[in-house]
């Protein structure tokens, strides 16, 4: 009877052991786990209050110019799909327009991380739902413009 009572057991205690394995090498993959200073330097910014100057909005953006500029914009899309903040959600469009102006990225590239999160953006700020109609215009007007001279 108890050898029957103890086989039993082994799965049910070879399931616990696999738990416990999993738990303590999910553990230390989360320790391991090193936010990027895209990350720190883009949340920085738009967890600030209030609206940037124009002198703080062109430090922060030559800050991540000097970084990976799509690291950057996968950050920024990652604040617009999480954030329900409209000062941070205002902030992050902010630094995303400075890209704009540039060729650190191709057009092709905002298009394909941007366009479905600035169409589905929900804001109770028309401030925010005007800016994110705008920049996604932006996003397909350079994409279309680059995409005719091809």
């Amino acid at each position: 009877m108890t050898w029957s009572i103890r086989q039993g057991m082994i799965p049910f205690l070879i399931r616990i052991h696999n738990f416990i394995i999993k738990s303590l090498l999910y553990s230390e993959a989360c320790e391991e786990s090193v936010v990027s200073e895209e990350a720190v330097l883009v949340n920085d910014f738009c967890n600030r209050k209030g609206m940037p100057s124009l002198k703080e909005l062109e430090s922060v953006f030559e800050q991540c110019r000097e970084l990976n500029p799509t690291n950057v914009i996968e950050q920024i899309q990652f604040i617009l799909e999480n954030s329900r903040d409209e000062g941070k959600l205002m902030r992050s469009m902010l630094l995303l327009e400075m890209f704009l102006r540039t060729d650190l990225l191709r057009p092709i590239v905002y298009d394909q991380l941007l366009s479905k999160t600035l169409a589905n953006l929900k804001s109770d700020s028309k401030s925010v739902t005007v800016k994110a109609k705008k920049i996604s215009l932006i996003v397909k007007a350079i994409s279309k413009n680059v995409a005719k001279k091809s």
